[in-house]
């Protein structure tokens, strides 16, 4: 009996969870006979309440001394209903099932008024209400066919306890223990009424086929197709109503059976409910009779609802496994991105994970940055060559500039691909930033499979976006470190390349600010112009992620070409280049004849920011021409660079570091390093001896011409 109280637990539990209701079983006063099974939140709720409320009002109702024998709605408040069927047990007494609690659609506002007011006010029945299963007049059979379905499998639990043997005993102990092939070929070989029992089952599309097969010849029916509405098996799949049929030899309809040489004379056909809303046919017969007596249809009407529900068991046990198996792999995967933050290990993770869990034909990541012209895959799997057109696609609808960037719409969506496929897209979303695109390709899905592979993506997709946000802030801060160390190392064997480094970083910022690049581009930016000195191969180990190498390599090349030559290019290498050749030369001129709008904007941007101002005397003092000429024989005598000698010039007229600053458009620190250099190279120790220097120089250049 114990055996038997377990099974029922068991079952309980089952239907409760495929039909999200609670299952109560109590004897004929109310009294709970197995513990209540299910998480039916608004049913749980109202056990909960007031000293178990809900039991208070099953036991008033169970007093009026119900004579019901076939399953009812009962509004056991108002507007809420639990099905309610009585079970027939051994020694003629009666338990009740009570299954719910299901909602009347057209009522939700006015429960939730009535449980406010009679049971608790400060719970939030609208939110319960809105999880609570439906009734309406088109469901409702449909509800009362399945709580009835399992009232019929616990009367054969409990109808068992007198006699082991008995055949209801026998198929419930088949279902525990037999694996569904051997449970056909027990249940014929106890029954001799059936000289062959068969299980079909959907395959694609409207196809359907026979996965199981027991009995005299049935090897040849074994894999046999047919169609939505062929013969008589197609036709119960159509109706979803059970039926057989006698003296059926020479019915046309037999014809699905003739063709695998298998003439059955007798036919019986039970539509099985599976877990992911498809239909299954229990189907059997005799070869040797015409007429199926009625015990047999009976036998054969309590074998399906057993299979039922031994299918639906297995099923749930499946879902569950494999969700052991997707929360496994979640928690490994943060395992392996916590431990290890790179981009691009991450992007492995996901495709990976992604694609063994769904099995299908492929998986990859789409990256690219809002601004950027050029998009990453990461892929495995087959993208049967047109991996590139695919990838457009998925640029043209995530990053067009009238696609929606917030994480409101992060979201997996169901798509098709270039070539006909299928294909759940989830964008990989931090806050409101799109960092890329999940693309994992399937196969053909039911609506169940494709809804657990979304909601499983879906978690990994929010994994992924946070994972690839912190690799990329890991990854920042160690470029930015390593920048500014390969930018600091420059001031020790090239003092001149640091200073244009320092001053083309400074007018880097500003420029592309200007020009309103996003962020990355000008963090990008300035960084190369910090490092210009270096060679993009030597730049690449440090960096091998990121585009400074590029930038650099590219922007070189730029500068050795014609300024007309340069449409091709990146903007990135475009704005480096001009921004090396100008602090160079310290002249827009070279710019003036182009047309090109990034030459132009900068020639205005030169103009406007670098506001020049000046004093000019009016009196007969030294000329130009006269200020050029005592700089001429330094030239001759010392190695000053141009910018040197256009400092010295300044000097010369008297201008302080802070007026030089702003005469050249350089930093104050800039002026103070050429002077310094100057006096070293003019060998003095302030500015009175070098002006006094540069005199000497001019008069002794004039008394030997």
């Amino acid at each position: 009996m114990r055996e038997n109280i377990e099974l029922v637990e068991e079952l309980q539990e089952t239907y409760a969870c495929q039909y999200d209701l609670t299952v109560i079983i109590t004897d004929e006063s109310g009294e709970l006979v197995t513990p209540i099974k299910g998480e039916n939140a608004l049913c749980n709720q109202l056990l909960d309440q007031q000293q178990e409320y809900l039991m208070e009002r099953i036991k008033e109702s169970l007093n009026e001394k119900w004579t019901i024998s076939a399953p009812v709605s009962h509004d056991i408040l108002p507007g809420i209903h639990m099905v309610v069927v009585p079970v027939e047990i051994t020694g003629g007494r009666k338990l009740f099932l009570w299954s719910g609690v299901l909602v009347e659609d057209n009522v939700r506002k006015l429960v939730a008024e009535k449980l406010n007011q009679q049971v608790d006010e400060t719970v939030t029945w609208e939110y319960l209400i809105e999880e609570t299963p439906v009734l309406t007049s088109e469901n409702k059979k449909e509800w009362l066919c399945r709580v009835d379905k399992l009232a019929k499998i616990i009367s054969l639990c409990f109808g068992g306890e007198k006699d082991s043997t008995d055949f209801n005993s026998f198929l419930l102990r088949q279902a525990m223990n037999n694996r569904t092939e051997d449970m056909i070929e027990k249940f014929g070989d106890r029954h001799h009424d059936h000289d062959f029992l068969g299980i079909a089952e959907k395959a694609e599309g409207d196809e359907y086929r026979v996965t199981h097969a027991a009995g005299d010849g049935v090897d040849s029916l074994r894999g046999a197709a047919f169609s939505l509405g062929e013969g008589f098996l197609g036709r119960v799949l159509i109706s979803g109503k059970a039926d057989y049929w006698e003296d059926i030899k020479r019915d046309p309809r037999s014809y699905f059976f003739h063709r695998f040489s298998f003439f059955p004379r007798s036919l019986f056909c039970f539509p099985i409910s599976r877990y992911d809303g498809s239909l299954s046919l229990l189907f059997g017969g005799s070869l040797s009779k015409g007429i199926i007596p009625k015990e047999s249809i009976d036998l054969g009407k309590a074998f399906a609802s057993v299979l039922e529900m031994k299918l639906l068991t297995e099923n749930l046990q499946k879902e569950n496994s494999d969700q052991l198996n997707r929360l496994s792999s979640l928690v490994e995967i943060c395992k392996l991105m916590a431990s290890t933050p790179e981009t691009k290990r991450i992007l492995y993770i996901l495709v990976d994970i992604s694609l063994n869990l769904v099995e299908g034909p492929f998986s990859c990541v789409v990256l690219k940055e809002k601004d950027d012209e050029k998009a990453q895959l990461v892929a495995r799997g087959n993208m049967t060559g047109q991996a590139k057109d695919y990838v457009r696609d998925v640029v043209s609808r995530y990053y067009s500039p009238s696609s929606k960037d917030t994480s409101e719409d992060s979201l997996p969506v169901e798509n098709e691909t270039p070539w006909g496929g299928t294909v759940i897209e989830c964008p990989l979303f931090h806050r409101d930033r799109l960092l890329g695109v999940l693309c994992v390709g399937v196969e053909e899905l039911s609506t169940q499979h494709l809804k657990e592979h979304i909601t499983f993506l879906h978690t990994l997709g929010i994994i992924g976006g946070i994972s690839l946000h912190l690799a990329k802030v890991e990854n920042e801060g160690t470029i930015s470190g390593q920048v500014e160390t390969l930018y600091k190392a420059i001031s020790q064997f090239d003092e001149e390349a640091y200073l244009i480094a320092k001053e083309s970083k400074n007018l880097a910022r500003e420029f592309t600010l200007k020009l309103g690049l996003a962020a990355p581009i000008i963090k990008d930016i300035i960084s190369a112009c910090q490092l210009h000195l270096y060679t993009g191969c030597f730049l690449e180990q440090f960096f091998p992620d990121s585009k400074v190498p590029l930038i650099v390599e590219e922007g070189k090349r730029l500068m050795e070409k014609p300024l007309q030559e340069w449409e091709e290019a990146s903007v990135d290498s475009q704005v480096f280049a001009i921004i090396l050749m100008y602090e160079k030369t310290r002249s827009v001129g070279m710019f003036e004849r182009e047309e090109a709008a990034i030459f132009q904007k900068f020639i205005s941007f030169i103009k406007e920011s670098h506001v020049i101002e000046q004093e000019f005397s009016l009196s007969d003092e030294l000329g130009e021409q006269e200020l050029t000429s005592f700089i001429d024989p330094i030239k001759e005598e010392t190695n000053l660079s141009p910018r040197e000698q256009e400092v010295l010039n300044l000097v010369i007229q008297g201008l302080n570091n802070r007026e030089i600053a702003e005469e050249l458009y350089i930093s104050g620190h800039t002026v103070k390093n050429h002077v310094t250099k100057i006096f070293q190279k003019l060998e003095v120790p302030d500015r009175a001896h070098a002006i006094s220097k540069v005199y000497q120089l001019k008069y002794e250049q004039s008394y030997t011409n």
